[in-house]
């Protein structure tokens, strides 16, 4: 998590560590998918991804429900009406344990129990979470209803975490230039989200991303290694 706004998110010793699984087990899902085109690869990758957003997610809530003192989060930490069956923390470590214990007939329904919600939505609450923290009401809420249109979101469930997210965020004071610089952090995971999305080429359905001449010309803009 960005330094600069350690009042806003801070982790402890497990949940540092809990991330080591997924994203380690990222590179194998990823390689799954990209290597055998798979409707299990697919899920592996997008499953793994699933649990890294998820836990990031429940990191931010969790230090702003320590600051803001609002006791009713429980929908917003599991981004669903009815509790999960455990946390991204117990998620995130049952991952190596998965993949290395399971066979790999049993990975499809394992992926299935993990129980995680879809990672574009996941997103979505985090960038909610951040710009919520730095803007004022007002340009907070033009700024989610852009990224929402951008990125096919659920309007009505942000009308849910929104007020809440506000509620949570409403004690803390940052200075100007921790807000500068957490906009900073936000603007560079952004650009690395969309170019993402783009990649994914489901989210962001944008015809010039989908022409074979983009194709084409994305490997001669690309700098020598050497």
């Amino acid at each position: 998590m960005p330094q600069p706004c350690g009042e806003c998110f801070h982790m402890d010793s497990e949940t540092s560590t809990a991330f080591n699984h997924p994203f380690a087990a990222l590179g194998a899902g990823s390689a799954t998918w990209h290597g055998s085109h798979t409707s299990l690869g697919n899920q592996a990758d997008n499953e793994l991804i699933a649990v890294v957003a998820f836990l990031i997610h429940q990191v931010i809530v969790g230090g702003l429900a320590e600051t803001g003192g609002y006791l009713d989060i429980d929908q917003l930490i599991n981004l669903q009406a009815q509790p999960r069956q455990r946390t991204a923390v117990q998620t995130a470590s049952d991952i190596t344990s998965i993949l290395t214990s399971q066979d790999i007939s049993e990975w499809a329904q394992e992926f299935v129990d993990l129980d995680m919600p879809e990672y574009e939505s996941t997103f979505v609450v985090i960038v909610s979470s951040i710009i919520t923290i730095i803007f004022p009401d007002r340009d907070a809420t033009a700024l989610l209803t852009g990224i929402i249109n951008l990125f096919r979101g659920n309007p009505e469930e942000l009308s849910i975490y929104l007020p809440i997210l506000r509620a949570l965020s409403v004690n803390l004071n940052l200075s100007d230039e921790k807000k500068f610089v957490l906009i900073r952090h936000l603007l560079g995971m952004a650009c690395k989200m969309v170019f993402a999305f783009l990649w994914q080429e489901k989210v962001l359905q944008i015809d010039l991303f989908l022409q074979p001449s983009t194709n084409e010309l994305g490997p001669k803009i690309i700098p020598p290694l050497v």
